[in-house]
């Protein structure tokens, strides 16, 4: 990066700063943090017992399509 710019003459920042390009991902990061107030909104708890149930109903799924054969631990027992 560059501090000061002038027709005549230009001045780099110190390093680590001399190095990093452009705008930081400010944008992202208050994205991020309303992402993780929403999940601790809803509850991890919550989440994850939609995650299982959905896992449930695929797995039931896919296993009622003759010819597939699902590989690995059944219902709860999947981590």
């Amino acid at each position: 990066m560059i501090d000061p710019v002038t027709p005549e003459a230009t001045t780099y920042a110190m390093p680590p700063a001399r190095f990093e390009a452009g705008t930081p991902p400010i944008a992202q990061a208050v994205g991020l943090a309303k992402a993780c107030d929403y999940l601790a909104d809803i509850g991890m708890d919550a989440i994850a017992t939609y995650e299982a149930s959905l896992a449930a109903q695929l797995e039931a799924g896919l296993r009622r399509i003759p010819g597939i054969t699902v590989y690995g631990p059944r219902g709860r027992d999947v981590p």
